[in-house]
């Protein structure tokens, strides 16, 4: 409800000019979905969700423009005009400080109240209350689509002086016009608990960067905490359930020697799930293939299905073990019985290619899982009770091998494996009051006073 709480500003006081984009739906996202995650330490985690969003969502043709949004009819386009708008909002934020740019919105706000009003108005009040030029940084990010593509290369530390030497490239590899953005480093030192940080102004196709460190550094982390709009790399985030409903090509897969009335709720299930977002649908019986295609991303439906025992094998990674009774994720065992399954990966033929796998016990719990899943759309895996279903377990793979953590060598040449250090804790825009039992005595001070005989329970048709 604070999304649409704030709608009271941004929307209904200040008007969202349509015709040149609607940046109303981005802003409040920041101000309220996003914050309240911040100010429950999940700022990161809420970013990359976006990023992955518009990574999985946002392929060939389905691009456009923030001054191209109106309002949200796709999958695709709530990941431009609410994500990538949102973080366009963060990265300004990180590059005036809070105070400017807290000023800022409250200059747009004094200056178009009851008014319809354009990115190009946030514009000028962003730079009436810094005094500079900013037209290049919001037309990069508004009225063109597209977005980064980092490439980190040429890593090396070598002794100097009384430290070490840092230095890295960091490259642009989407091709066009490079960015110009700021991009926040960690490095990790040997024997030091924090970690240093600092942010590269990338402007330019391929930068050089330059570090000068006090102590070994063992690890470097670009972008740690998804500050920077742009498309993840694939190893950057887990298989989740965006890869399969963003897909261009899905293969639903189904088991050929189940019995017939599971094998239509299975189809009713892919002809469901299907339409909620991949370009192109294919459904067919695992006795009609002889191997799993490595040009599409594919969905197993049922344990029974010839091709489990394959997608078992590729799942091993992520702690996933099947036996005939139950499937075990981690520590936890969850029993087939009464229970839908969904799982996640990489397809074995082609890392590049998702791989879904879904099990349920009872052909009636498809039917709500098929509207359920969506929903769900940012986890790995999933566990569902009964046949409504509901959901009892959720949860994403862990990353492992992001290209934008790097490991250095140690003296011995071998390349170490060390967490990150600590970062800097990180203020949230505005602080939640933490009175709840204040806000709890004004909710029932107003629902006693509608309540009681004061109002006259006042009724259509009724002479007050």
């Amino acid at each position: 409800y604070p999304h649409e709480i704030l709608h009271t500003w941004w929307g209904n006081s200040v008007f969202p000019d349509y015709e040149q984009g609607n940046w109303a739906e981005g802003l409040t996202a920041y101000l309220s979905d996003h914050l309240t995650a911040e100010q429950q330490g999940g700022g990161a985690d809420y970013r990359q969700n976006a990023l992955q969003k518009y990574t999985d969502y946002v392929s060939g043709g389905k691009d456009f423009p923030l001054t191209a949004f109106r309002s949200r009819h796709s999958s695709s386009s709530e990941a431009i005009g609410y994500g990538k708008s949102l973080m366009f909002f963060h990265m300004l934020r990180l590059e005036l400080g809070d105070e400017v740019f807290i000023r800022g919105l409250q200059d747009f706000y004094r200056k178009n109240r009851f008014h319809y009003a354009t990115f190009d108005d946030l514009r000028k009040s962003f730079e009436d209350v810094t005094g500079n030029n900013l037209r290049n940084r919001f037309e990069q990010w508004i009225t063109k689509p597209g977005a980064p593509q980092l490439k980190i290369i040429n890593v090396q530390a070598v002794a100097e002086n009384d430290g070490y030497l840092l230095t890295a490239s960091v490259e642009q590899a989407q091709g066009g016009q490079p960015y110009h953005f700021l991009l926040p480093v960690a490095v990790t030192m040997e024997g030091r608990e924090q970690a240093y940080q600092t942010a590269l102004v990338i402007d330019r196709e391929r930068f050089e960067m330059k570090l000068a460190l006090p102590a070994r550094p063992v690890r470097i982390d670009f972008d740690p905490e998804f500050d920077v709009f742009r498309r993840l790399d694939r190893h950057e985030i887990p298989p989740a359930l965006t890869q399969v409903l963003g897909a261009r090509n899905l293969l639903f897969i189904l088991p050929s020697s189940a019995e017939p009335h599971v094998i239509r709720a299975y189809r009713s299930f892919a002809d469901a799930l299907g339409s909620a977002g991949p370009d192109q649908v294919e459904i067919k019986l695992d006795n009609e293939i002889s191997h799993l295609p490595s040009d599409r991303v594919i969905c197993i439906l049922d344990k029974s299905n010839r091709y489990s025992p394959q997608v078992m094998s590729a799942l091993t990674k992520y702690g996933i073990n099947l036996n005939p009774t139950s499937v075990r994720i981690g520590n936890t065992a969850i029993p087939f019985g009464n229970h839908s399954i969904v799982l996640t990966g990489r397809n074995p033929e082609n890392q590049d290619m998702a791989l879904l796998f879904i099990t349920a016990d009872s052909p009636e719990a498809l039917k709500g899982l098929s509207r359920k899943l969506p929903h769900y759309h940012k986890y790995s895996y999933l566990a569902f009770r009964g046949d409504e279903p509901e959901n009892i377990a959720k949860g994403r793979w862990p990353v492992t091998d992001s290209p934008m953590t790097v490991f250095l060598e140690d003296k011995r040449g071998i390349p170490l494996s060390v967490e990150m250090g600590k970062l800097n804790q990180r203020k949230p825009l505005a602080i939640a009051a933490n009175s709840y039992d204040f806000y709890s005595e004004k909710v029932m001070e107003t629902t006693r006073f509608l309540a009681s005989d004061e109002p006259q329970g006042k009724s259509l048709g009724s002479k007050d």
